[in-house]
């Protein structure tokens, strides 16, 4: 063999060895910045998410503790609550940002809040019912009552888990 031909290969060889280790590369630099764009979105969501169901838990409350005075007058408000947004554990479900794998204790919260919204929404569709067909019941203001301080007491803890969860997404974005 010529030396000129070994130095064609070797060359040849050299150059698709620099060229496949530049294409993989660039293709992993594109898929980290996918990712850190999609984990952006995600935990932005889940942000989003959380800082309404602070506000969906303040208009609630808000309802609940002025009807119970009219209760004992034997009337109720009309407005009906609203239901708290859970979306947010079913998107972590299909698209789990690792910074979320690494911080446990707030994967945990983000699950705890899904579980306490869920709690809270039947509670309010049983007091609703409640509301609905009972009207008529003697103790009917006293049950109110109850129902609705109850619902107070949890979307009280339930704010003040989202506004932990909300400061360790800050920390975590930081």
């Amino acid at each position: 063999m010529s030396q000129q031909f070994l130095t064609g290969l070797l060359t040849g060889v050299l150059a698709t060895t620099i060229g496949f280790g530049l294409t993989m590369l660039w293709d992993l630099w594109k898929f980290r910045r996918e990712d850190n764009r999609k984990t952006a979105a995600v935990l932005l969501a889940v942000e989003h998410e959380l800082i309404e169901n602070l506000e969906i838990a303040k208009a609630n409350k808000q309802l609940l503790e002025a009807e119970i005075p009219v209760l004992d007058e034997g009337k109720h408000l009309i407005a009906a609550t609203l239901p708290f947004k859970q979306g947010i554990w079913e998107l972590l479900k299909i698209n789990l940002p690792d910074k979320l794998l690494e911080k446990e204790s707030l994967l945990a919260m983000l699950r705890d809040i899904y579980m306490a919204t869920s709690h809270i929404n039947e509670g309010m569709s049983s007091r609703q019912v409640y509301r609905d067909t009972s009207a008529n019941n003697t103790a009917f203001g006293q049950n109110m009552k109850g129902r609705n301080s109850m619902l107070i007491a949890q979307m009280e803890e339930l704010s003040s888990n989202i506004d932990s969860a909300i400061n360790e997404l800050d920390k975590l974005n930081g």
